[in-house]
């Protein structure tokens, strides 16, 4: 079996309770100098961050797999949470989008995203086969590269 150079790498959210005024009629807004995203999710907001320089905090057996194979339930894991992790972005998120600094939180997810060594989608045949395809790297992309 080949393998194709992915890799599970965690990512942080935060799902606000519900804000008078918001819907999914609002634009996602991204900060690439604050290093968050923010977009309307079920009548709230939902912040994700993404590290300017990463912590290693995988767990051990995730971090040891991820050179080898990835289960089909990888998906669905979830680690363990951490406000410091995400501090200093959250913290910038909070002040640009006051509403959010007097908001509950109503959850916070720390769990895997797929990304490619370089952040760029991996698509195409996969080497040494005819009928094989692969498209995959694309986590939060949709979030980086859309048009807004």
């Amino acid at each position: 079996a080949d393998l194709i150079p992915t890799a599970v790498v965690p990512h942080q959210y935060i799902i606000f309770e519900a804000t008078e005024g918001v819907s999914n009629a609002l634009p996602v807004v991204r900060d690439y100098e604050s290093k968050y995203y923010l977009k309307p999710e079920v009548g709230g907001f939902c912040v994700g961050v993404f590290e300017g320089n990463p912590r290693p905090h995988l767990p051990e057996e995730v971090r040891k797999r991820n050179g080898t194979s990835v289960p089909a339930d990888a998906m669905n894991e979830v680690f363990e949470e951490t406000f410091d992790k995400a501090d200093p972005w959250l913290e910038q998120a909070l002040e640009a989008v006051p509403v959010l600094q007097n908001t509950g939180i109503k959850s916070l997810l720390h769990g895997p995203d797929t990304h490619s060594v370089d952040h760029n989608p991996i698509m195409g045949r996969m080497w040494d086969t005819d009928n094989i395809y692969v498209c995959t790297g694309f986590n939060s992309q949709g979030i980086q590269c859309s048009a807004g």
